[in-house]
């Protein structure tokens, strides 16, 4: 449940949304979008809510989620000393994943995530990375998550 997903995805900060649709779009109804209250339904006369998952500062991450005897569990004690970096670049299998999860949805999907979703760098935009790396979208997970990840 909800609980198994905060703390496999602890360092993110999962906010809540009111969902707005594009002209022409379908979006759920407050009878088919579970909201953050365990999961229920909203009533028909209650707006959906949809979650996202963003970043905190390394700061905010401390002082609010995670205090220091727990990041030192769970980073300091493997040799990572911030969550948050602009250094890093993203699994070639996951990122794949990701973008082929997005076109599933439709192409404005799709289109969505390439162009408005960027590197640590907060620079480059996934279809620029992909542009100059077309071969991730080649790249096969690993085999213990090849059904994850597959696509």
């Amino acid at each position: 449940g909800h609980d198994r997903v905060l703390d496999r995805e602890h360092e993110f900060r999962f906010l809540a949304v009111r969902p707005v649709s594009l002209p022409g779009a379908l979006l759920c109804s407050a009878d088919t979008a579970p909201v953050l209250n365990g999961g229920t339904a909203a009533s028909p006369d209650q707006e959906a809510l949809a979650i996202i998952c963003g970043r905190w500062t390394d700061e905010e991450y401390k002082a609010r989620r995670c205090p220091p005897d727990e990041f030192k569990r769970r980073f300091l004690d493997h040799g990572v000393d911030r969550v948050w970096r602009d250094d890093v670049l993203p699994c070639r299998a996951y990122l794949r994943h990701c973008v082929l999860a997005a076109q599933h949805v439709g192409p404005k999907a799709g289109d969505s995530f390439l162009d408005s979703s960027f590197l640590a760098d907060r620079t480059t935009s996934i279809r620029q990375y992909l542009q100059l790396h077309p071969d991730i979208m080649l790249e096969q997970p690993p085999p213990h998550l090849a059904t994850r990840y597959g696509g």
